[in-house]
């Protein structure tokens, strides 16, 4: 008998440390010098522009935190969509110009258009 409760010691044991690991990774976003922690909302939210905004006359790739990625590009030949970073977050402004693979030739002072 004495072994029989020596088990279910042990069993309680192994599950109340694994309940303890599950919750650590639950709550394990970021690991920084080996202190695990959330991550700030400072720290999640970015944005990156290979054209540096609102740059018409140069074909781009916008990147950000939320996993979103565009490609400048033309909508016919008279229409560019272009990506840049607003608030840390992509954002798409159509902008009338001549347009040839994502970058306009020409601008022009045309209708603009913003959406996110």
């Amino acid at each position: 008998m004495a072994l029989y409760n020596h088990f279910w010691e042990h069993f309680a044991l192994v599950m109340v440390l694994f309940a303890l690991a599950l919750s650590v990774f639950a709550n394990q976003d970021n690991v920084v010098g080996g202190a695990i922690g959330k991550k700030s909302s400072a720290e999640k939210t970015w944005c990156q522009d290979s054209d540096n905004g609102l740059t018409y006359n140069t074909k781009g790739i916008v990147k950000d935190s939320q996993d979103n990625v565009f490609i400048d590009l033309c909508k016919g030949s008279s229409m560019i969509t272009e990506g840049y970073c607003s608030e840390n977050h992509l954002t798409l402004k159509e902008y009338s110009c001549l347009c040839l693979d994502g970058a306009c030739l020409l601008e022009n002072s045309g209708r603009k258009r913003f959406f996110r």
